[in-house]
């Protein structure tokens, strides 16, 4: 994922919006979907940033907001920021991942701009409980068999500037485990309540 910013909004750096932000609490936008209002959430107790939350149904209406100029800020997936960000219509300010994106490298990532918590995007294939380890396993062969296929790489995943990891399903249920109780976190930090 990255978070992009309007050309318009003056700040080259995650550090200059939320010097910005601290500067002007609630009045710069970023739109958010799914479950990146948490995100805010966390960014106002943890940084003291408080940004306005403009939540849409979509990531695309989110992202369309950001070009638009309706929102200052915007999460989206970093292959569907790259064509804008090239012809200048946002500007990405941090990548998601351990390492810069090899499609976007001069852009730093969430922890190299100071921001030690990073929503985690990724995609994974589950089976239903039960199905049989021989199953999983030969799933699993098959799976990372594909994900190394040089023209599934070029015309799928990087495309889409997607990073491929594989693994295990041992190493995936890990990823899903931290995950959950990463996503526990924030939603005990915004307040959240189910209705």
């Amino acid at each position: 994922s990255a978070l992009v910013a309007n050309p318009s909004l003056p700040a080259q750096s995650v550090r200059e919006v939320f010097d910005l932000a601290r500067a002007k609490p609630g009045e710069l936008t970023m739109g958010t979907f799914g479950v990146t209002h948490l995100y805010l959430a966390w960014l106002k107790k943890e940084k003291g940033v408080a940004l306005y939350d403009v939540p849409y149904k979509t990531a695309a209406q989110t992202l369309a907001g950001a070009v638009s100029g309706d929102l200052h800020l915007a999460v989206f997936s970093a292959g569907g920021v790259i064509t804008l960000a090239k012809s200048g219509k946002v500007r990405v300010l941090a990548v998601t991942g351990e390492k810069r994106s090899p499609f976007l490298p001069e852009v730093p990532t969430f922890r190299e701009a100071g921001i030690e918590l990073e929503i985690p995007a990724w995609f994974g294939m589950f089976a239903p409980a039960g199905t049989p380890a021989a199953v999983v396993a030969r799933l699993n062969l098959e799976f990372n068999k594909a994900i190394a296929d040089s023209r599934m790489r070029e015309q799928l995943l990087e495309r889409a500037a997607m990073t491929v990891a594989g693994g295990s399903s041992a190493e995936f249920a890990a990823l899903v485990a931290r995950d959950r109780n990463l996503f526990g976190m924030l939603v005990k930090t915004s307040g959240i309540r189910p209705e």
